[in-house]
């Protein structure tokens, strides 16, 4: 079962960029391409201001400052008083920590009333961090800023939350777990761990960064054992669910593919618009990396498929089955159904160990269940898809929201072995979240 606390909510927080700039270059920058020219590397103060407007009354509690590195924003000080003015309760800082080697300005940063501060630290040891961020001299600042937060914090009696961010690549895998443990020695226990994503300078620096997971899972679980000790807690941020097996409760809440949608909403906006046959960032080495590359295939087929005629088969969630099954069962015996399973609730997964008890007409078909769920029962197995829609208008957050609800299906490695591995999709993540793979079990031949 998952973790009581997520770390993050979808509709608690709000991402606030300030700058398209940064004073690193680091070799896997997911921001590059969106770096700007001297006039326009920082968003005004007014517009800055008008975003914090823009989002004051909604749910949002707590706001997210990056960049680029934020801290270069000759206005930073005043956004962070701006939003505390605004209402949100919580206020973090994202940044590299180099400027906070400048004692003065971390202090008033500190006293701008920053909540939480994360540092993003990709090695411990000099020759790999700079190798990482291209600039010289950059460790020993970004180190000297970093004690100096922490000096200050206990002077504060630590009431700034600190943590570290760790973007996982070929040059620092073999060693993050001794980064981890360097950072535990001075007091910081919680980590993200975050995937490379093919964006940016990783495309142009690709063979030297990334690297196949099936390769390194050893080493990663080695990494997550980690936070079998209470003290830390260590997330991971895009990484593939499909390896995480017997780490099911360390799966990244799906909700924050809005942001990632969000982030990308321009490429997907103008595919629609154009009725595009794939989208502009399509890269046959780009997108097997992505880890929204099931959302775009799936979006993708959507714009293929916008006049299509819908299928006329009777569909019935499995708990409406189940709730007046004889009756069902005797109506529509010889008619075309579809059983589909519902968006995850713990009702829902208990509904899934009814179905073996019923021997359903070999008409009928069953909706995002894994075959291994079934029994004996031998029907077809269909996957929901983005055409049930109504889709003449692109709306993204409705399309996310049924994505996440009731797709994003994903199996473990195990399922690789299954006879119906290559029709069988999985289920929605969610389920395995909560249930684990080992709901899963692969049928092989002899069975």
């Amino acid at each position: 079962m998952i973790k009581q606390k997520e770390k993050t909510k979808k509709l608690d927080v709000f991402w606030l960029r300030l700058t398209y700039t940064c004073n690193n270059s680091c070799i896997f920058c997911l921001d590059y391409e969106n770096q700007k020219d001297e006039n326009e590397k920082f968003i005004t103060l007014r517009q800055i201001k008008k975003n914090i407007e823009r989002v004051r009354n909604k749910s949002n509690k707590k706001i997210v400052l990056s960049g680029g590195e934020p801290t270069l924003h000759p206005q930073v000080l005043d956004v962070i008083k701006y939003a505390k003015k605004q209402g949100f309760a919580k206020i973090q800082l994202i940044s590299n920590g180099r400027m906070f080697y400048y004692k003065k300005f971390l202090n008033e940063i500190i006293k701008s009333g920053i909540d939480e501060i994360t540092i993003s630290f990709h090695s411990h040891i000099p020759s790999i961090y700079e190798e990482l961020t291209d600039v010289k001299g950059s460790y020993l600042q970004a180190l000297q800023g970093f004690k100096n937060l922490l000096k200050l914090n206990a002077r504060l009696k630590n009431k700034i939350i600190i943590n570290i961010d760790i973007v996982i690549n070929k040059l620092n895998l073999s060693h993050i777990k001794e980064t981890i443990l360097f950072f535990a020695k001075h007091g910081i226990y919680e980590f993200d761990l975050l995937s490379v994503m093919p964006f940016g300078r990783a495309m142009i620096n690709k063979d030297i960064l990334f690297f196949e997971y099936p390769d390194k899972i050893k080493l990663i679980k080695s990494i997550l054992n980690l936070n079998k000790d209470p003290k830390f807690h260590i997330w991971l941020n895009r990484f593939p669910p499909r390896f995480l097996e017997g780490y099911e409760y360390m799966i990244q809440n799906p909700e924050k593919l809005f942001d990632e949608i969000r982030g990308r909403q321009k490429i997907f906006k103008s595919a629609w618009r154009n009725k595009s046959t794939k989208l502009e960032c399509y890269s046959e080495s780009r997108c097997p990396r992505c880890y929204i590359k099931d959302f775009c295939d799936n979006y993708m087929n959507l714009i293929c498929r916008r006049k299509e005629k819908k299928d006329d088969s009777i569909e019935l969630s499995l708990n409406e089955f189940l709730n007046k099954f004889d009756y069902y069962l005797k109506k529509y015996k010889n008619k075309k159904i579809i059983i589909y399973l519902d968006k995850f609730s713990f009702a829902e997964s208990n509904n899934l160990k009814k179905i073996k008890k019923f021997k359903f007409p070999i008409k009928w078909q069953f909706k995002n269940i894994p075959y291994c769920l079934l029994g004996a029962n031998k029907n077809k197995v269909i996957f929901d898809d983005f055409s049930k829609l109504k889709n003449k208008r692109l709306n993204l957050e409705k399309l996310t929201k049924f994505y996440i609800d009731n797709m994003n299906f994903v199996k473990p490695f195990k399922c690789q072995k299954c006879q119906y591995n290559n029709n069988c999709k999985g289920i929605n993540l969610n389920f395995i979240r909560n249930l684990s793979y080992k709901i899963l079990k692969p049928i092989t031949e002899d069975e």
